[in-house]
């Protein structure tokens, strides 16, 4: 309760801010204050302040995540497979 109430009274995050931190938290599987803490002050320094700024970050973040293990000048179309019609 200490630590939430410093974060809304000394370092002014609002309520549903600490609520994305928490299911960002839970979602990579880490349930600690201590993590909470840092996903805040990240967003702090990214200059992310409201929950739609963090929308469209993560938005970036996975866009990002699956541009960059695509390969641009291959497309994928998977192994061919036959299709029988089985009566």
């Amino acid at each position: 309760m200490e630590t939430i109430s410093q974060w809304m009274d000394s370092d002014n995050y609002s309520f549903e801010m600490i609520l994305l931190a928490l299911k960002e938290s839970v979602l990579n599987q880490v349930r600690s204050l201590k993590y909470m803490d840092r996903i805040l002050l990240n967003w702090e320094k990214s200059n992310i302040r409201t929950p739609y700024e963090v929308e469209v970050n993560r938005k970036q973040r996975y866009k990002g995540n699956y541009q960059g293990n695509s390969n641009k000048n291959h497309t994928e179309k998977g192994p061919e497979i036959p299709i029988f019609k089985l009566d």
